[in-house]
């Protein structure tokens, strides 16, 4: 179990992994190279002229297949709109197709594709290159009995170079309906499942900085690889941000999806740069190293994520506090001296005598010579006027049926963190003080970050001091 998953169990309904999309090539390689093109068409098709309206009359014929095939199974053969998600697009099609297996629709689509190209030579003959163009090309959107949705792309020109898509989750869906196990599934991902152990069908198992990023995909950064390394946040306007990070041609994104799934997807479009070979019988090697991305990943992200964050209780300590019959208090201004000799007031050991318990004249003296003033210029009415700030926020509680005060514990640890600590320390002790993050106990010690630690220290030797010194707050 990696650390992220560790910190977060209690909240995670359902942990799984999976190859989520394959994309495959699908080409005869030799044929990607003139010479063999020439050579395959005169000694195995005996064309007696490899011209370009050869070339013409194979893609016609190819066309007039596909053309058959639509009229023959009622298939509609459609150019899908421009920036939608073709996915979403061609639901209306499955859903006439019902829970039959075929193709759903072919859809038409101009992009750039490998294709043979016949020129006419000066002597007469003819020349075969292999370009890249913009050509039209076919998307079978089917439903196979084994895979579930998936599409295949087929170039209609010479050597007809094809790219097979395949969905994980639909996969798993079918071997499960199959197994009879129930599940709830959401576009593409699982919400819930009978058998969460036969889930794993398929058998699979600061992070922006090089150095991170050497670990999740596991090689060494080189010169070679800076130009393809980068971590940046995306999407942050539509309100559930994506987080990628790229090493050469292979990623690693994270995204939350409709509130509640975490997705963390490893993609390569190069698998060489993770040292896995680009043939399929490379799959099970490719599916360990991305799961094994995977798993760094998570580590490493909950390895820089910090407990102690300010997560706001600074700015609310700010912040006026507005009482139920509309009085207003103003908030605590960390740069203020009069609000911090009052916190310097209220921690001396003087109250201890009173079991923790204090009234607004026995802080009177102490707090105006903190502000090096007189108890004349520093008034004990102004004193009670800074006194209810911390009483607005809960900080101070008066003892019922006297007129005395005391520290709440929260209250006593803030007072110190403001009078000890500076500026870029108090911030986000002040949350682990107020809103302590009850799974952080839970993470051993050596999963937490170095800065994370040091933290924990200097919380953990306030408390000592504090008892040692016999300062801690009466309950």
């Amino acid at each position: 179990m990696n650390s992220f998953v560790e910190h977060h169990r209690e909240s995670i309904e359902l942990q799984y992994s999976c190859f989520d999309r394959i994309l495959r090539n699908a080409i005869i390689q030799p044929l990607q190279r003139p010479p063999i093109i020439v050579g395959y068409l005169d000694k195995c098709k005996h064309v007696p002229s490899i011209t370009r309206v050869y070339f013409r009359q194979v893609s016609e014929d190819y066309h007039r297949w596909v053309q058959d095939l639509a009229a023959r199974d009622g298939i509609q053969i459609v150019e899908p709109p421009k920036g939608v998600r073709r996915e979403r697009w061609v639901e209306p099609f499955y859903e006439t197709l019902g829970t039959r297996y075929g193709i759903a629709v072919i859809l038409k689509s101009r992009e750039n594709a490998r294709v043979a190209v016949s020129y006419a030579t000066a002597t007469g003959g003819n020349r075969i290159e292999v370009y890249r163009r913009f050509v039209w090309q076919d998307y079978f959107y089917l439903r196979d009995r084994d895979f579930g949705r998936m599409f295949v792309r087929l170039c209609p020109y010479f050597p007809f170079n094809a790219r097979i898509y395949l969905n994980g989750h639909a996969w798993l869906a079918r071997q499960m309906e199959r197994g009879g196990i129930a599940f709830d599934q959401a576009a593409n991902a699982f919400l819930a499942c009978s058998k969460p152990e036969r889930l794993q069908l398929d058998l699979n198992r600061t992070i922006g900085r090089p150095d991170k990023l050497s670990v999740v995909f596991g090689h060494r950064i080189t010169k070679s690889s800076a130009g393809g390394l980068k971590t940046q946040i995306a999407d942050y306007h539509l309100g559930n941000p994506v987080i990628r990070s790229e090493y050469k041609q292979a990623s690693i994104t994270q995204y939350v999806r409709d509130h509640r799934l975490l997705r963390t997807e490893a993609t390569s479009y190069h698998t060489p740069d993770l040292g896995v070979g680009k043939s399929v019988e490379h799959l099970p090697r490719l599916r360990q190293v991305m799961a094994a991305i995977n798993e760094r990943y998570l580590t490493t992200q909950q390895d820089v994520l910090e407990t102690y964050i300010d997560r706001g209780h600074l700015a609310r300590l700010r912040e006026a506090t507005v009482s139920p019959s509309g009085r207003r208090t103003p908030g605590l201004k960390l740069d203020d001296p009069r609000l911090l000799a009052v916190m310097q007031a209220v921690t001396r050991f003087v109250h201890l005598a009173r079991g923790g318990s204090f009234r607004t004249r026995d802080l009177h003296q102490s707090a105006a010579e903190a502000l090096g003033r007189t108890t004349e210029t520093y008034r004990l009415g102004q004193l009670r006027y800074d006194l209810a700030k911390l009483r607005a926020k809960g900080l101070v509680l008066k003892v019922v049926g006297t007129q005395t005060y005391r520290l709440t514990e929260a209250g006593f640890r803030i007072c110190v963190l403001f009078l000890k600590l500076f500026h870029r320390v108090y911030a986000p002790l002040t949350a682990a003080a107020l809103d302590p993050v009850p799974h952080d106990s839970r993470l051993s010690e050596t999963h937490r970050s170095t800065l994370d630690r040091l933290y924990t220290a200097v919380d953990q030797a306030l408390d000592l001091l504090v008892d040692q010194l016999g300062l801690r707050a009466a309950a």
